[in-house]
């Protein structure tokens, strides 16, 4: 594991996949914010807001992102979609101004519409943000939950590496 990824591997009693589905994600915040008794880290409570397809800049992803940045947060999961076509301008126009407040605490898992310019874009931004580039797919703990980040657009059919 290197700096907060890991590749999505083995089983896990209690597996969470964000595929860019915002309602499973919606779950997975509740769940953590349920869960615990108040610590971070390990097993316990941690905040985690969930955002997908709010990569566009408009007014009420803004408005989103000032009411997530002003309360506790653990964990933003950015659940993909740089609109229109995840360029780096896109990145750069439509995301850092509203969620890049936000980068040091957040997983992002590529959307449909940021893969195609994933290596220019998604790819490129997240390497500046975070000093390298995320996996394709990833996996990390949280609050004693284990996350996976999977990719819908990466090879993912029975047998592939994503889903071992």
């Amino acid at each position: 594991m290197t700096g907060g990824f890991r590749r999505a591997s083995g089983r896990f009693p209690i597996v969470l996949a964000a595929v860019g589905l915002v309602a499973v994600a919606a779950l997975v915040a509740l769940a953590l914010a349920l869960a615990g008794d108040g610590r971070t880290g390990g097993e316990g409570r941690a905040v985690v807001w969930a955002v997908g397809d709010g990569g566009d800049g408009n007014p009420r992803s803004k408005e989103l992102a000032v009411r997530i940045a002003s309360a506790p947060l653990d964990r933003f999961l950015y659940l993909g979609d740089v609109y229109d076509r995840g360029t780096a301008e896109e990145f750069r126009r439509n995301y850092a101004p509203v969620y890049g407040r936000l980068a040091a605490k957040t997983s992002p898992t590529p959307g449909n519409h940021d893969w195609p310019n994933h290596r220019e874009g998604y790819g490129a931004y997240w390497a500046r943000v975070h000093g390298r580039r995320p996996p394709p797919y990833y996996s990390f703990s949280l609050a004693g939950w284990r996350i996976l980040s999977l990719n819908s657009e990466a090879p993912h059919g029975a047998g592939s590496r994503q889903l071992r």
